[in-house]
């Protein structure tokens, strides 16, 4: 459609490009507006030089903060989505925005509230529009399975470990000596996990 869109600019013909926009606006049950909008950013992102970007897996990052962490995640999250549409459901099922920070968080509760990819690109922020455009012009050949397993991965270990704190808090509040037991067993089995995993404390 975007493409469609700039011929008509290019030619100056804006009678038939306002009746195109009409009928799409029609079709989609849409206000006008929001479909240039829409357009208009598509058309954005399609001008961005394409990146070659190697993947690094988060196992291997050497910086391990927490900030780091969801940085990476933000990305292996929209570019399976954006680019490898078959993970979409595979997403949906095994993650929430729950599990994420700043840009994944907003681009999944968009997600979760049926906005689709039009929606998303209308109604986002401004730093995630810009990382939607950086993931769309990937043109470097990953490998998307390693990268979703990596991606559920990560996310069963970040949920592990703020599980963790929360134990510690708990126990550190407690003063029955059966209930600290217990809560320390249960800290020490996650932990176990989480060496076997290469988890970060």
């Amino acid at each position: 459609m975007a493409e469609w869109y700039l011929k008509f600019q290019k030619s100056k013909h804006a009678a038939i490009l306002d009746t195109f926009i009409k009928r799409i606006s029609l079709i989609l049950l849409k206000p006008e507006k929001n479909i240039k909008k829409a357009i208009d950013n598509i058309l954005k992102y399609k001008k961005f030089n394409k990146k070659i970007i190697p993947y690094t897996s988060i196992e291997n990052e050497k910086n391990t903060s927490t900030e780091k962490k969801y940085n990476e995640l933000d990305k292996q999250l929209i570019w399976l989505w954006v680019k490898h549409k078959k993970y979409r459901d595979k997403i949906k099922e095994h993650l929430s925005s729950n599990d994420f920070e700043n840009l994944g968080k907003e681009f999944l509760e968009f997600v979760e509230n049926d906005y689709d990819l039009s929606e998303i690109l209308e109604n986002g922020s401004e730093e995630l529009i810009d990382l939607i455009k950086l993931t769309w012009n990937f043109d470097y050949e990953l490998e998307p399975e390693k990268i979703f397993l990596s991606l559920i991965q990560s996310v069963e270990r970040i949920r592990k470990e703020k599980k963790v704190k929360e134990l510690r808090k708990k126990l550190n509040d407690t003063t029955d000596p059966k209930e600290k037991k217990k809560i320390m067993k249960q800290i020490i089995d996650i932990l176990a996990t989480l060496k076997k995993r290469g988890g970060v404390f």
